[in-house]
């Protein structure tokens, strides 16, 4: 049997990278944040693009009470240090993959950056996160805008890696479609 260099292969990397991903994604959205969600009644800070305020974070960790925050620190926390790495991971490959068949690379280094700096805001909104549980019931409010400026910051990137994807998944098919158009014209 022969073992194969996946990270020679993009298209493998992105296979693998976005199946890991998804999964923890589906396992952290239908089990710990939506046990969060249903404990509080409130979105947890991971889920909250626009960002909090201290005051929100205090009643969200009040209305988890003593078994919703060690859910949050022990579970959610926990699942959220691979899901980060995996998304980055599967946004790389997927960008090396389609900008190795374009002449147009202008937006895939772009793209590659977008999707380190999502991973890096994600661990810094965890760590506050993981701070603020632990500290708790003292809130720290420049601890809250800190972690509150991460996941802003996390969702801003996370918006312009996907787009970026997503515009450069576009190019490559109509490239693709135009390369087989040619192909069966000079056939004919």
């Amino acid at each position: 049997m022969k073992i194969e260099n996946w990270s020679a292969n993009p298209a493998k990397c992105a296979i693998l990278f976005g199946a890991a991903s998804a999964a923890v994604y589906l396992i952290m959205i239908n089990t710990t944040l939506a046990h969060l969600t249903s404990i509080s009644g409130l979105k947890p800070l991971d889920l909250r693009p626009f960002g909090y305020a201290t005051d929100e974070v205090t009643t969200l960790f009040k209305a988890l009470g003593e078994d919703g925050r060690r859910i949050y620190l022990h579970r959610q926390i926990m699942l959220d240090t691979a899901y980060p790495a995996l998304l980055a991971m599967c946004l790389i490959s997927l960008f090396r993959w389609l900008g190795q068949s374009l002449p147009f690379q202008r937006f895939i280094p772009i793209g590659i950056n977008a999707s380190l700096g999502t991973a890096l805001f994600d661990y810094a909104e965890n760590l506050g996160i993981a701070v603020m549980l632990l500290n708790w019931p003292d809130a720290n409010p420049v601890l809250a805008r800190l972690t509150s400026l991460a996941t802003v910051s996390k969702s801003v990137l996370t918006t312009v890696a996907l787009s970026l994807l997503m515009f450069t998944a576009l190019y490559w098919a109509c490239r693709q479609i135009k390369i087989g158009a040619l192909r069966w014209r000079l056939r004919s």
